[in-house]
């Protein structure tokens, strides 16, 4: 395997795919902003360097309906895989409904803004963890030369402002501000997009904030903001994963906190985890103590362990920490 530490050329991937027609980009598990993003942004970039690509995720959710490729995603296996383009995803844990098509492919190329995890394999894998985004690194496999067409812009600016929260957290660089000027030049909507992600409220988001903060407690000498929104809870009020991404942002932006936890129990007895620090706590160390990883500001896990004994793990975790 061949881990690159700096930024491939879009020349190197052609060479490297180069007789292959059967060519597929895929990501995360319940995929995000970030995630949709470049998988649309990388699969323009091939286009218009005349190569085709299909892109395979499960799921994603309809906030991106918009995009120009959207439409147009995968959620089955295919028959045949040549070429697999993994962005925005470590471990080969976290795209299980298409680890068979990862399995079958001759070429896998990972793309990704975080360390590699431990196992990982990959023909192909190129890491940049200083990086705002996965898709602020497809940007940059334009160049200066490529033409980046409006759907390119469009995706990589919504992975981006996904990732950096608007521009508000600290991965927030001068090089992901560049690469956010030139795609508003390309044409990416920068109004729509950020009201889409971030100020567009529904009944079963106010419902899912309205649940988060009933049953909000305080851990750690009310130094952690934790909540959680149980199966029975997201059943009974028809909630959505979609619906609950706002809640670990809310609880972030207390100001006497050190950090926010929201768990949600989207399958019956499996917690998702959701961590974010708001100074010098490292989440993603968190989270790897429940098998996750993410950033050191922001980060994710999953967990099958009853409520009341994880979310004392969690304070154990966190304490130990600050």
């Amino acid at each position: 395997m061949c881990v690159w530490r700096m930024k491939m050329t879009i020349e190197q991937i052609i060479q490297w795919i180069d007789g292959y027609t059967e060519i597929y980009i895929t990501g995360h598990i319940h995929p995000d902003g970030d995630c949709v993003g470049a998988a649309i942004g990388l699969r323009e970039l091939l286009l218009a360097h005349g190569i085709k690509a299909k892109i395979l995720l499960e799921n994603p959710p309809e906030v991106y309906s918009f995009l120009n490729g959207y439409e147009e995603i995968i959620q089955q296996n295919p028959e045949q895989v040549e070429v697999l383009f993994v962005v925005d995803c470590n471990d080969q844990g976290r795209f299980t409904p298409f680890l068979d098509s990862y399995n079958r492919a001759r070429v896998v190329i990972n793309i990704d803004h975080h360390e590699l995890a431990k196992g990982y394999i990959s023909d192909k894998h190129w890491v940049e963890p200083e990086k705002s985004s996965t898709s602020e690194m497809i940007y940059d496999l334009f160049g200066e030369e490529t033409v980046i067409s409006k759907a390119a812009a469009d995706a990589l600016y919504t992975g981006i402002i996904f990732d950096t929260g608007g521009f508000m957290h600290s991965n927030t660089q001068e090089s992901t501000m560049i690469a956010a000027g030139r795609l508003m030049r390309a044409g990416a909507d920068f109004n729509f997009i950020m009201k889409r992600l971030f100020h567009r409220q529904t009944v079963n988001k106010l419902m899912a904030k309205k649940i988060a903060l009933q049953n909000l407690c305080f851990l750690g000498g009310d130094k952690i903001a934790a909540t959680m929104i149980s199966y029975q809870e997201m059943q009974e009020n028809h909630l959505s994963k979609e619906d609950t991404e706002d809640v670990v942002h809310m609880l972030a932006q207390l100001e006497e906190i050190e950090a926010a936890v929201f768990a949600a129990e989207f399958s019956k007895g499996n917690y998702k985890l959701s961590f974010r620090s708001k100074r010098h706590l490292d989440v993603c160390e968190v989270a790897g103590a429940f098998g996750g990883g993410g950033h050191k500001k922001a980060a994710g896990a999953s967990s099958d362990l009853p409520a009341g004994e994880l979310f004392r793990q969690i304070e154990k975790e966190i304490i130990s920490r600050l």
